[in-house]
C-alpha cells in the first residue's frame, strides 16, 4: 500500500492510500476517512441513471476524470445540456466526490461519423 501525506496546517495531515484519503487532525483528534473515488465508479454511476451506448472513464488520482458518453438522449440538445444531464446522473458527488470531470458527448450518429 502507497501512503503519501501532505500536511495541510500545523497538526493536520491528509494521507492518500491506494483506496482512500484521510484528513487527520492530531491537535484535534479528528479523524475523517473517505474512499476514494474511480473511474470505473463514475461510469458505473452515470449508466445507472442515463442510457448510454458507449461510457468510457479516465483518470486515476481520485479527483480529475476525462469522459466519453454516447447516448441516445443527447439528441436534439444542445452541448450544455448534454452535459447537465450526465450532472444529474452524477447527483451529488460531483459536488461532495469528484473534483473535475472533463467530458465529450456525442449521439449515436455523432459516434458513428467519428469511428
Amino acid at each position: 500500500m502507497q501512503v503519501q501525506s501532505d500536511s495541510l496546517r500545523a497538526g493536520v495531515q491528509k494521507e492518500n492510500t491506494d483506496d482512500k484519503n484521510r484528513l487527520i487532525d492530531y491537535d484535534n483528534g479528528f479523524i475523517e476517512e473517505k474512499k476514494m473515488i474511480t473511474a470505473e465508479n463514475i461510469k458505473n454511476y452515470i449508466e445507472a441513471s442515463l442510457p448510454c451506448e458507449l461510457v468510457r472513464v479516465e483518470g486515476d488520482d481520485g479527483h480529475h476524470f476525462q469522459a466519453v458518453i454516447v447516448s441516445a438522449e443527447f439528441r436534439g440538445k444542445r452541448m450544455i445540456q448534454q452535459h447537465q444531464l450526465v450532472y444529474q446522473a452524477l447527483g451529488d458527488k460531483m459536488k461532495q466526490e469528484i473534483h473535475a470531470l472533463s467530458m465529450k458527448t456525442f449521439t449515436p450518429e455523432e459516434w458513428a461519423e467519428r469511428v
